[in-house]
């Protein structure tokens, strides 16, 4: 069953959707331009100078923190604008802010910062992951395509979050290079090819928005059955504020 936090998380994803749609529609032709002459593209990435890198890793950063959008759209468009390896790491520099910012919040602002944020329901069905210290539990974790709620469960933990990085980087690396390496292999397709392409990641993220929920709920008892006895146990963070909040 479908969560009111659920419901709203799916509305605002596909708001956001929309906006980028509506965008598209109004600047149809100047995105056509750019997305199809990669001359001018990297013309105007060169007038940007350092602040193109930083938008792509804050951009990057805030899809973790807010979750908007998908995170491999970004790092796609990552890919197609700077290059398979340049895209890569800006990619991960900013998927690895994101999740420090993430597991930061958690850890300082508590549980109920954190059910505010994915339902009290859902943290409750992690319960055992929380109280898990063992790293192998977290390589599990990070590595199942289960979204962004594994940084905000670590800031919960008691793990170091520089541990907690550290697998994120060796778990999730190699998909934003992957990622990357599509977004630059697109940057070589013939304009009705990319505008094909572009027209079915855009679908294909509307139906993920629409079957995700379900999938992730499998996968999350998949993951809670191999995990519920690994690890020592101990007391989460947030424990206290859970119990007076």
């Amino acid at each position: 069953m479908v969560t009111q936090r659920g419901r709203s998380r799916l509305w605002l994803s596909l708001v956001a959707i929309g906006g980028i749609l509506i965008t598209a529609a109004l600047l149809w032709r100047p995105l056509v331009t750019l997305a199809t002459d990669m001359e001018r593209a990297r013309a105007w990435l060169a007038s940007l100078g350092p602040w193109g890198p930083v938008a792509l890793i804050l951009t990057n950063a805030a899809q973790i923190v807010f979750a908007p959008i998908p995170g491999y759209f970004v790092q796609l468009a990552g890919g197609y604008l700077f290059g398979t390896l340049p895209g890569a790491l800006y990619g991960l520099i900013g998927m690895l802010m994101g999740g420090g910012i993430a597991m930061t919040l958690a850890r300082r602002l508590g549980r109920p910062f954190v059910e505010r944020a994915w339902g009290t329901e859902r943290i409750t069905h992690w319960e055992r992951v929380l109280h898990a210290d063992s790293i192998w539990v977290w390589f599990l974790l990070m590595a199942s395509p289960v979204g962004d709620i594994p940084y905000y469960l670590a800031g919960l933990s008691r793990v170091p979050i520089w541990k907690i990085l550290g697998v994120v980087a060796i778990t999730r690396g190699p998909a934003v290079w992957a990622a990357a390496a599509i977004g630059a292999g697109a940057a070589r397709l013939s304009p009705q090819w990319l505008m094909g392409a572009l027209l079915a990641i855009v679908i294909l993220g509307i139906l993920l928005l629409r079957i995700g929920q379900r999938l992730a709920k499998r996968l999350e008892g998949a993951i809670l059955h191999h995990v519920s006895e690994a690890g020592t146990l101990q007391e989460p963070y947030g424990n206290h504020e859970a119990q007076s909040g």
